[in-house]
């Protein structure tokens, strides 16, 4: 299973991943997507539309149309946009506030990065305004809200609103055989379940660290088949990395459970 762009860790973005996004002729903007060449002011007023919406990804350093022969994705200077991008984010919003941004460096040796930008509206100060007024993200490009719309940002109750996007992991299954019985000893999760704080968010296993652990466990005392009998039905939860630093806004899972087989006592994704 591949993790979706906005929730994959920062092992998994990849510009090869950023270059399959954008060479999907399907591919176009919309509420939760926006490609920008470069850095310009409608790039702040996107960052607020869609912490004022539903969050999303800005990718910067890539074209929002193909071009006959072209490439898309061309890539930026990574630190001098970062810094006009911040600054903006401080000079203009208010309250003052940033994203996250995560530089993913081309691979034709030019130095050059695609920026992503992750806006996760649930670690919005909402509404966030910019010029006096609060933009909201529609489909494919920034409007202002309306009275209602921003009397009803700014009556969200913060404390009981749902916790970071991402968080929300179905409760895994132990695969079973055709009589019912259990076919794996142990699931380890790449999340959790629970509502927890902002401060406590958790961050999922990239795939690359996913198989490594994959291989750990083959490679240990744990491929034993005498832990079968006692633990058929034990599950675990792992986490990793930074607080705060993961989230999606559309289908899929943020994280890929390992599972280890019965019968020939190997791990494997599941």
């Amino acid at each position: 299973m591949v993790t979706p762009l906005f929730a994959a860790s920062m092992a998994d973005l990849t510009i090869e991943r950023i270059r399959a996004l954008a060479a999907r002729p399907d591919q176009v903007e919309s509420q939760t997507l926006e490609f920008k060449r470069e850095y310009s002011s409608s790039l702040l007023k996107s960052i607020a539309a869609m912490a004022n919406t539903y969050g999303g990804m800005i990718l910067v350093g890539v074209n929002d149309r193909a071009a006959d022969g072209e490439d898309r994705v061309v890539g930026v200077d990574a630190q001098s946009v970062l810094d006009q991008i911040v600054s903006g984010c401080y000079e203009k919003f208010d309250p003052p506030w940033e994203p996250k941004f995560i530089p993913v460096p081309l691979d034709d040796g030019s130095g050059r990065s695609v920026i992503v930008i992750k806006v996760d509206p649930n670690a919005a100060p909402r509404p966030l305004l910019m010029d006096m007024k609060a933009p909201i993200r529609l489909s494919g490009r920034n409007a202002s809200a309306d009275r209602d719309r921003l009397l009803a940002l700014a009556r969200e109750d913060r404390l009981a609103e749902a916790v970071p996007m991402g968080q929300h992991v179905m409760s895994p299954q132990i695969p079973q055989g055709k009589d019912g019985s259990p076919t794996a000893d142990f699931i380890f999760r790449t999340g959790i379940n629970v509502p927890i704080g902002e401060a406590a968010a958790w961050r999922p296993l990239s795939e690359r660290t996913l198989a490594t652990l994959t291989k750990a466990l083959n490679d240990s005392p744990f491929r034993a088949p005498c832990w079968a009998s006692a633990t058929a039905r034990s599950t675990a939860s792992i986490t990793s990395g930074e607080p705060g630093s993961t989230g999606h806004t559309g289908p899929g899972s943020p994280g890929t459970p390992v599972a280890r087989n019965r019968r020939d006592s190997r791990w494997r994704p599941w």
